[in-house]
């Protein structure tokens, strides 16, 4: 009989110092999809695009027993789309433990987080994704559909940034969720990306 695992999340607002400590070990001992190192260039590029931290609305932290085994992160941010002010959620960082893949804790991280977002009050949620992977099938699972469309935002060094790996989700708004996927017009999502 297989083991079952036994997943605790817990949510997080702030981090204290010593969690902070943990969840960057875990980032560092457990690769991303691509599996591979970033280079000096390329951290900085990613540092300077993905510095959304005032967005941060919660960490979602997967622990079995005291160990992570897994992680996300939401954020919302106030977008006015044609006029019309909208509150736009997102997942990044999120990673499970290279042991313990495929084990559904990827699954339970995601309902999870979109639990989160619609008690927020988002109306849809983004986030970027490899799209030639095995990733955009996983995320429709959640609701998430391919961007037609390009989205734009401000890197920290005031460096415009354009991005073609968006998925969206209706959490509140399908109307919202639609009129975005169905513009012809460029997403500007603000300042930093997740």
């Amino acid at each position: 009989m297989p083991k079952t695992l036994e997943i605790s999340i817990k949510v997080y607002k702030i981090l204290d110092s010593d969690l902070e400590n943990e969840i960057s070990l875990f980032r560092k001992n457990n690769a991303g999809m691509q599996g591979r190192k970033k280079t000096k260039a390329e951290i900085k590029v990613h540092r300077d695009k993905y510095w959304s931290g005032k967005d941060v609305a919660y960490w979602i932290i997967a622990f079995e027993r005291k160990n992570i085994v897994g992680m996300a992160v939401i954020y919302k941010r106030k977008l006015n789309l044609n006029g019309k002010k909208i509150l736009l959620g997102g997942i990044g960082r999120l990673r499970v433990a290279m042991n313990k893949r495929k084990q559904g804790i990827g699954n339970i991280i995601m309902n999870f987080a979109m639990t989160q977002l619609s008690k927020i009050n988002c109306d849809v949620v983004l986030l970027c994704t490899d799209t030639q992977s095995f990733l955009v099938t996983w995320y429709e699972k959640f609701g998430f559909a391919l961007m037609s469309k390009t989205i734009t935002y401000l890197g920290e060094s005031g460096k415009r940034y354009s991005d073609n790996r968006g998925m969206l989700a209706p959490i509140k708004s399908e109307e919202i969720f639609s009129q975005i996927q169905n513009s012809k017009e460029i997403l500007n999502i603000g300042n930093g990306n997740w």
